[in-house]
């Protein structure tokens, strides 16, 4: 008796340890040839760019600025046998009219393969993104 409560009690403790593992998960690929393509124009005005008097005062930033954010979005995955690869993200690019010490890129990309070898399939994955950073923290650079 003492051995079957003991290996319940292993079982939850191994159930319990699934929840942090599937937080790693990949995005859907399907195991089909597809490949989009989109372009995306935004316009965007703030009337409180900064977030406050104290903020655009230290960074000298003009309180009202107008963002013009042209961007790219692609979608890629290729069946190669039994595998499949795949690369999707956007990549992009903050115009701003008054501010410009504030223009800045903006790429967020995934790639990717998920990989059969005989009764296995693993799965490999990576993300990368880069953009500009706070306000509050660009102020307290200069």
């Amino acid at each position: 008796m003492r051995l079957g409560v003991l290996a319940f009690g292993a079982a939850l403790a191994g159930l319990g340890a699934c929840p942090t593992a599937m937080a790693q998960t990949m995005p859907e690929v399907k195991a089909i040839r597809t490949t989009d393509f989109g372009l995306i124009l935004t316009g965007v005005h703030d009337t409180n760019l900064a977030g406050g008097a104290g903020v655009s005062a230290a960074s000298k930033l003009s309180p009202q600025d107008t963002t013009f954010r042209p961007v790219a979005k692609f979608s890629v995955t290729q069946p190669l046998g039994r595998n499949v690869a795949f690369l999707r993200g956007t990549a992009g690019y903050d115009f701003h009219q008054e501010n410009k010490q504030l223009n800045s890129r903006r790429l967020d990309i995934s790639a990717g393969a998920l990989v059969s070898a005989s009764a296995c399939r693993a799965s490999i994955f990576g993300d990368f993104t880069s953009q500009q950073a706070e306000l509050v923290d660009s102020t307290q650079l200069s």
